[in-house]
């Protein structure tokens, strides 16, 4: 898996941003996954609950219920989210599943979020890994600070 982070050097992501951002990386998913992709989108009231370890699977079903009960909205169309969705939102993440699962490599997935505890910030994951993603990304968006997902960009 390869994961990656862009970020402002000042100020939020604004809603043009992670329009421009989310339909740039589908392209680029599309390409490495040799297929069309489907699209979630998730705008949350809250930070999305995650746990670093595998529970029990009553605590995981709590997690992922805690979850679905925080989504105030989804849709798969990136550029359906509206001003007001993505102001109130706490965080958002996006979704990628290969459209045909035979064409794409094994387990492919791709997810990026948005807000959060870094609002300036939106890391990227693309599994099997695929460099070239990232790498493309950061050449057309070399105004941008690119990091590896897992600390503050700045």
């Amino acid at each position: 898996m390869s994961r990656w982070s862009i970020a402002n050097y000042a100020g939020p992501i604004s809603l043009e941003q992670f329009q421009v951002l989310v339909c740039e990386f589908e392209t680029l998913i599309e390409q490495s996954f040799a297929t069309a992709v489907i699209i979630e989108v998730r705008a949350m009231k809250r930070i999305k609950a995650t746990s670093h370890y595998l529970h029990d699977d009553w605590i995981m079903d709590g997690i992922a219920q805690d979850n679905r009960d925080n989504t105030f909205y989804t849709t798969t169309n990136v550029m359906a989210v509206e001003k007001g969705v993505f102001e109130s939102a706490a965080y958002i993440e996006v979704n990628f599943h290969p459209f045909n699962p035979s064409f794409a490599p094994s387990s492919a997935w791709a997810h990026c979020e948005f807000k959060g505890k870094l609002p300036n910030q939106a890391t990227f994951y693309v599994q099997p890994d695929d460099q070239s993603v990232a790498k493309a990304m950061k050449e057309k968006h070399q105004d941008l600070l690119f990091g590896d997902g897992y600390k503050a960009n700045s």
